[in-house]
């Protein structure tokens, strides 16, 4: 009787431990998912483009290693949000590589103090514009308005001309299949490429897929190296 009796004991102690060590998965399964829910007024945009997951790159000393997920206000779907194409990218550049026009207006205090990093600096999301806030890849520049000039501004501004912009450098052009394309722009005031090519606020045709590897003059040919890859005429193969 004694021997039944330890056996049954032993077959409780085994139950009890089990559903302790359930309960246990299960309280941590809750703080880990209150840990990664968003807070309270705030919705996840799942906005994907490629194999990556969107993320708004912060610029922070110039270090484009930060990131922070895309958060929506509560009452805003990611369908309502203005997104940035290559064409609208380019109709506020005069021409390739241009400083782009500021396309809305400038609150007083902010054209006397020109503190545009308050916004251009670590992005965000305007729901006065319904937008994601470019980030700017030079916030050590911060005489902004030197170089960009107001829209509302322009046509009073200029006189007409004939003056034609070149025309845009195509995308792609990689050497092989599925190799990475050479960059077809200067890198002044354009080192940090992420500002760019990564985050919510960039062009749809030129994000990229793959932000976390931020050394992207490692695979990504910078245009004043191509010359040394030319083959010249006669050249031996």
């Amino acid at each position: 009787m004694s021997a039944a009796k330890d056996r049954r004991t032993a077959v409780w102690l085994r139950a009890l431990r089990t559903l302790l060590f359930v309960g246990a998965m299960i309280a941590v399964v809750v703080v880990v998912g209150e840990q990664i829910r968003p807070r309270h007024g705030e919705t996840t945009a799942h906005a994907t483009h490629g194999h990556g997951v969107l993320a708004q790159v912060r610029a922070d000393s110039h270090d484009v290693r930060f990131a922070t997920p895309l958060t929506l206000p509560a009452h805003a779907r990611p369908t309502d949000v203005v997104v940035r194409t290559l064409a609208s990218y380019r109709s506020r550049r005069a021409y390739p590589g241009a400083p782009p026009v500021v396309p809305h207006a400038i609150d007083p205090d902010v054209f006397r103090t020109q503190d545009c990093n308050a916004c251009h600096e670590r992005g965000g999301y305007v729901e006065k514009f319904a937008a994601w806030t470019p980030i700017t890849p030079h916030p050590q520049w911060d005489n902004c308005l030197q170089c960009h000039a107001r829209a509302e501004s322009t046509p009073a501004a200029f006189a007409a001309s004939t003056f034609t912009s070149d025309a845009w450098p195509s995308l792609g052009r990689a050497a092989l299949p599925g190799g990475p394309p050479p960059i077809p722009h200067t890198l002044q005031l354009r080192e940090n490429c992420l500002a760019c090519h990564a985050g919510p606020a960039a062009p749809l045709e030129i994000r990229c897929t793959h932000p976390e590897r931020t050394n992207c003059v490692q695979c990504h040919v910078a245009p004043a190296t191509v010359p040394a890859f030319t083959r010249t005429a006669g050249a031996s193969r």
